[in-house]
């Protein structure tokens, strides 16, 4: 697992972007549980990191599609596939995430 940064770092709720060996990653801190997502919509490659939270579902700006945070699904068109999650880990207040 990659140190990322200091849990202190990721605001509650808000959506921070992260470039990690050329993996562009989510990151969103909710409940103080950490939950890594790739970002890149799965409809048209188009960035998340611009796009609206609401709960566990991040919503794409562009067409609308919207992703579950917790395990990437696809919840509503026009997406149907997933998008990536990354496991994470909390320990000393530094967050981890795994890259593989």
């Amino acid at each position: 697992m990659i140190e990322i940064c200091s849990i202190n770092d990721l605001p509650e709720n808000e959506i921070v972007k992260k470039e990690i060996k050329n993996h562009k990653i989510i990151l969103i801190k909710k409940n103080e549980k950490i939950y890594a997502i790739e970002n890149l919509c799965s409809h048209m490659n188009y960035p998340l990191d611009d796009g609206e939270l609401e709960d566990f579902e991040i919503e794409c700006l562009y067409h609308a599609a919207r992703f579950d945070i917790r395990d990437g699904s696809a919840k509503c068109l026009p997406a149907t596939e997933p998008i990536k999650t990354y496991e994470t880990e909390i320990k000393d207040n530094k967050v981890f995430i795994e890259i593989s």
